[in-house]
């Protein structure tokens, strides 16, 4: 809804790191293997960030079969040049004003803490396109996220089960100071709710009607949604890794799982905020879609045709729901998403080197993506859907041919 402007400028960063492996015990009875990875960096910013950084990692084989293994560490990300640097501009943004129309969804009370006039209360005009002015755009001043990161899990690989290879692990991710904007309708809502000045001072109505949209001009109404740091997030999870390697007769087969559980997504709007839960969900606070479930499984056939291999693959993406306010019950949700591929490759010597042919079909069954107008309120968002998400194209066929030597 905006022009876009170039970016310009520069941050020099000075780094100094070491990473140590140090085995413990190997060998012994009940210690096959026992060592610790260590990691440490210090990186000096001249935007005011001197970070330190590290790692601590211990694993434990107590035999040959099965590893153990555990980290925690300390993560910094500094502000990249287009989060500093790109100049801040009037654009648009796509939502409702809850201090507009004849009915307005705050009181009277909440919407003057937002900064509608005296006397304006109802009368405040409405955007018929739902898009109202913010000023975006990057922020020097911004500081660096930082991050504790736990993981627990363990590798097996049985002797009993040759072929198989199995890990578990558990992660767990606290980010503080992340580098976001605020959505401007929620900073709207949570001045009026609140009364903090963290949103009300994001908010600038014009004086004479209160409106946020009307105008486009450096001193036009608008909200104020340029980086800043928020409070963070809380994540965590389990990572599946499954592989099975068997032949039978003159052919083999091969099944790979991959698979994430999210167990935990909370987003704090800023320190000592009530976090907002986006398990399952997707909307403008949360943004992308975050399923409960996800997985890909794959199997290959080796066929006992020399060098001629099929490959069948199950993507699946778990069902989310609208992010709604509290107390609010109308939802647009959409069910589990499964999408079946198939694609044989052939390999073969020519020429002197390798050809390799691969011919295949996504999304056979030719699964359609939920479609529906509100997804078309969030960036990531094309299309009334959410190609990050879910697949747009529907089924397509792909062919491919490489030759090296």
């Amino acid at each position: 809804g905006g022009a876009t402007a170039d970016v310009s400028g520069q941050v020099l960063v000075k780094e100094f790191f070491t990473e140590a492996r140090i085995p413990l015990v190997q060998g012994r009875p009940g210690f096959e293997d026992l060592s610790l990875d260590l990691r440490y960096r210090n990186s000096d910013y001249d935007i005011g960030v001197d970070a330190d950084t590290w790692n601590f990692g211990i694993a434990w084989s107590p035999v040959e079969d099965f590893k153990f293994r555990a980290s925690s560490s300390r993560a910094v990300r500094a502000p990249d040049i287009a989060e500093l640097f790109s100049p801040q501009t009037i654009g648009l943004w796509q939502g409702t004003d809850p201090c507009a129309g004849a009915t307005p969804v705050l009181t009277e009370a909440q919407c003057a803490l937002t900064g509608v006039p005296t006397g304006s209360y109802g009368s405040v005009a409405a955007n018929p396109a739902d898009q109202y002015n913010g000023l975006f755009g990057g922020n020097p001043d911004l500081g660096a996220e930082e991050s504790d990161s736990l993981t627990v899990g363990f590798l097996a690989t049985p002797s009993f089960a040759p072929g198989l290879t199995v890990s578990l692990d558990y992660w767990q991710i606290e980010i503080d100071d992340a580098i976001s904007t605020i959505d401007p309708e929620f900073a709207i809502t949570q001045c009026g709710l609140t009364g903090d000045p963290v949103f009300c001072d994001l908010i600038r109505r014009s004086p004479v009607n209160g409106n946020v949209w009307v105008g486009s001009s450096a001193s036009a109404p608008r909200v104020v949604a340029t980086n800043v740091n928020i409070g963070g997030f809380d994540i965590a999870g389990w990572d599946i890794d499954a592989n099975y390697v068997t032949d039978i007769g003159d052919h083999g087969l091969a099944f790979k799982l991959r698979a994430t559980i999210l167990d935990t997504w909370d987003e704090i709007p800023q320190p000592g905020a009530d976090p907002i839960d986006c398990v399952g969900v997707w909307g403008a606070t949360c943004g992308r879609p975050r399923p409960e479930w996800k997985h890909t499984f794959s199997t290959m056939w080796t066929t006992p045709v020399e060098g001629l291999d099929v490959v069948g693959t199950w993507r699946m993406m778990g069902e989310v729901d609208e992010e709604t306010d509290p107390g609010e019950t109308t939802r647009v949700s959409t069910d589990a998403q499964h999408y079946f591929d198939l694609s044989l490759g052939y390999n073969f010597e020519w020429g002197g080197g390798n050809t390799q042919v691969t011919v295949g079909i996504n999304n056979i069954i030719d699964e359609e993506p939920p479609v529906h107008g509100l997804f078309n309120t969030a960036p990531y968002s094309n299309g009334n859907t959410i190609p990050s998400a879910w697949d747009p194209l529907g089924r397509y066929w792909f062919a491919g041919i490489t030759y090296s030597r």
